[in-house]
């Protein structure tokens, strides 16, 4: 092949290669752990990887392919410098490069993608390259929007096929996996389908399909009931279509007479969450529009804001301790063990994110991560402003772009980024440089001109040698280094799956061995995920009647042994701790000789995080199955002084010391405990103790407590028997 062919086929299918990646978000590995997730991920570094070796061929045999050295570049370049600092200088670097699972992140992710902005800057230099490279993400954003309305209107059989995990019945969250994340994918896309009907507004038929689109998406988007994204767009827009009014002779010089379209579209944003937040109090009170009631809801003292509230001062402490360059990525649940606020007893015990982008990456990478991370939208600001001085036909786009990012940045102050926001948000910054730039090829009026006067270009220095020694010498590193970092740990990831099914079918133990063994001895950082894995199912057979005693101790030795196995911290795990004592415990009931581990470890993890009530549960459940009544109560009574709004801990003090006839704990604790805000289950716990101590009046008072507060109860029968039985009982006694 000649040179000029084949430098214009390597040029054609590496854009090929990026114009795939917005394709990405509808790919679900359903053969893998974490189906929304890991495959995705994987599947961008490939391609990102494939992109990279072919530009850097061309690269080095021609300097118009390579980026532009402008603010952009630089700051997106300083960013990821102070993001790898800040990993290997993390408490815990292995993890901070490569993450887990669940969210396949960690450096990895952010060097992927900081190649992928280099492709992207190096070789999107011509507004047909932006057009195919939108269109594709629209198109695929329209499909993921038209499952979620397939989801929304009940087509169970297409979300099982999928492998839906479920979630709130009234938010949709597709094949994204979170209504969350959905909300903030299509942020991006309203956005983009904006500058769309700008740039194509002369084209009936595709202004037509885009505002349809554009209604589609915000119902969508809508029905995700995503206070966050929701909020930030519509503040977005306020301050888009407040800048649109006030520059309209500059964006719409031929249509001056509809700017009175602009201001009335502006007083109808205004006053709509006006007029809802005014009438909150009656939709919430009404309960038939469960989404309206909960995008209205907007209080301090509403449980998700409270707990934001708590979790980024958590995020502050662990910043001021480490301020300069952060803990590294992927170790935030060090911070959240050690500075553990006790009013987490009702959420999520083991939180990895700030759910705070400012947080974040204090916690991540520092004050000199978030600066960096911040100087990328102020660079893109002053980028965009330059620009618009210079050419007021971008004006329009420019905006776009601003309030894109706007509420991109606002939505983020309530959840963090995921692999389908980082790939439009990167795609974003590279077009930001293309838009800025003063050597972009002049924009024409229309697609299918671009395409017209598009001419072929005659490479005649382009050097086969060069280009292949550098391609291929990268695809040669890549290939190797992928074994590692890319191959093992998806065979990880689909065996993990396998085992997991094994031990829920109640396989035998020697096939549940030999299935966790296929998979640890892959080696990779799956392995922290495959231990808790096989932590979960150890605990699960400890309650599997049809397993012998023998199989269950040989099992427990083994799981033991790999949970020993996780390699040694800085800073211990919590969470691993807790999960090896819990193991140990049910160890401990088949084989005493785990006891005094079982309490070591457990002490351990409460020295490690001492507000973290949980671990205390499990270190006193420990002390009652193995009849220590006096050290579990004790245990207890500790857990509860620390946040005594953690009722759940008190029902079972009662419960435990009524059984004990420990009388004076008894009346304590009743004086203390909230019987009107227990739940069910603690309440016929406490009844049956009081009923096996025959002190039956007390038994009585807690049952018709039950009845009388729990009448909905799938349980309220058998509860109505029992009420019934103990008074007969009362009545014989009194009889007799």
């Amino acid at each position: 092949m000649q040179s000029a062919n084949l430098e214009r086929v390597i040029l054609f299918i590496t854009k090929v290669l990026m114009w795939c990646v917005p394709i990405l978000p509808i790919y679900i590995s359903k053969s893998m752990f974490f189906l929304f997730i890991t495959g995705r991920n994987f599947a961008f570094r490939v391609v990102v990887e494939l992109a990279f070796a072919l530009w850097a061929g061309l690269a080095i045999t021609k300097k118009e392919y390579r980026p532009k050295i402008n603010p952009i570049f630089i700051s997106v370049s300083i960013f990821t410098a102070i993001v790898f600092l800040a990993d290997i200088f993390g408490v815990d670097p292995y993890r901070s490069l490569f993450s887990n699972y669940e969210r396949m992140e960690g450096f990895i992710t952010i060097l992927h993608l900081y190649l992928y902005f280099i492709v992207l800057v190096s070789l999107f230099k011509k507004q047909l390259d932006w057009l195919i490279f939108f269109h594709t993400s629209l198109i695929t954003s329209l499909f993921i929007s038209l499952i979620g309305y397939l989801q929304m209107v009940g087509y169970e059989s297409l979300l099982n096929a999928l492998g839906h995990s479920g979630t709130e019945s009234f938010r949709i969250d597709s094949a994204i996996g979170n209504p969350i994340y959905l909300a903030a994918y299509l942020l991006f896309h309203v956005w983009i389908l904006a500058m769309l009907i700008y740039r194509f507004r002369g084209d009936r038929i595709l202004t037509i399909f885009y505002f349809t689109a554009l209604v589609f998406e915000l119902f969508i988007l809508y029905n995700t009931v995503t206070r966050g994204a929701i909020v930030a767009l519509v503040l977005a827009t306020i301050i888009f279509v407040i800048i649109i009014v006030v520059f309209w002779k500059k964006i719409f010089p031929t249509a001056l007479k509809l700017r009175i379209v602009g201001i009335g579209m502006l007083i109808f944003l205004i006053i709509i969450p006006i007029f809802l937040l005014s009438i909150r109090e009656k939709i919430q009170a009404g309960g038939s529009n469960p989404s309206l009631a909960r995008l209205t809801n907007y209080s301090l003292n509403e449980s998700t804001v409270k707990s934001r509230l708590t979790l980024w001062n958590v995020s502050w402490q662990g910043f001021l301790e480490r301020p300069l360059l952060g803990w590294g990525q992927e170790n935030y649940q060090f911070v959240f063990q050690k500075y553990f606020d006790p009013v987490f007893y009702n959420h999520e015990p083991w939180f990895d994110r700030s759910h705070n982008i400012v947080f974040d990456w204090l916690i991540n990478a520092g004050v000199l991560g978030l600066a960096s991370y911040l100087s990328i939208f102020i660079v893109l600001l002053i980028s965009i402003i330059n620009a618009t001085r210079r050419d007021n036909n971008i004006l329009f786009e420019c905006l776009a772009l601003l309030a894109l990012l706007m509420s991109y940045f606002l939505q983020n102050f309530f959840v963090f980024d995921n692999i389908n926001t980082y790939i439009i948000f990167f795609a974003m910054i590279a077009y930001g440089s293309y838009i800025t730039s003063t050597e972009k090829k002049v924009l024409t009026k229309g697609l299918l001109n671009d395409i017209q006067n598009k001419k072929a270009q005659i490479f005649n220095t382009f050097n086969q040698r060069h280009f292949l020694g550098v391609s291929i010498s990268l695809l040669i590193l890549f290939l190797i280094v992928g074994y590692s970092i890319h191959f093992k740990p998806i065979l990880e990831s689909k065996a993990l799956v396998v085992a997991m099914r094994v031990s829920r079918e109640y396989g035998s133990v020697d096939q549940i061995i030999q299935s966790f063994n296929r998979v640890l001895h892959y080696n990779t950082f799956g392995d922290t995920e495959a231990r808790t894995q096989l932590a979960m199912a150890a605990l699960r057979i400890s309650y599997n009647p049809d397993i012998s005693s023998d199989d269950k101790n040989r099992f427990f030795q083994f799981v033991i042994a790999e949970l020993k196995n996780e390699p040694s911290k800085l800073i211990k795990d919590v969470k691993h701790l807790h999960i090896l004592g819990m193991v140990l415990a049910k160890a401990s009931a088949l084989n005493p000789a785990f006891n005094i581990e079982t309490e070591q470890v457990l002490q351990e993890a409460i020295h490690l995080s001492p507000k973290k009530q949980l671990t205390y549960l499990s270190l006193a459940e420990f002390y009652f199955s193995n009849h220590l009544v006096d050290a579990g109560i004790d245990t207890l009574q500790t857990a509860w002084s620390i946040n005594q709004n953690f009722n759940t801990i008190g029902a079972n003090i009662l419960t435990y010391a009524i059984l004990a006839k420990k009388v004076d704990v008894v009346a304590e604790t009743r004086s203390q405990l909230r019987f009107d805000s227990l739940d069910e289950f603690s309440l016929a716990r406490i009844g049956d103790a009081y009923d096996k101590v025959k002190n039956l009046p007390a038994a009585l008072e807690i049952y018709d407590r039950l009845l009388q507060t729990m009448p909905s109860s799938a349980n309220i029968h058998q509860y109505q028997e029992r009420y019934k039985n103990i008074q007969d009982r009362i009545v014989l006694d009194l009889k007799s």
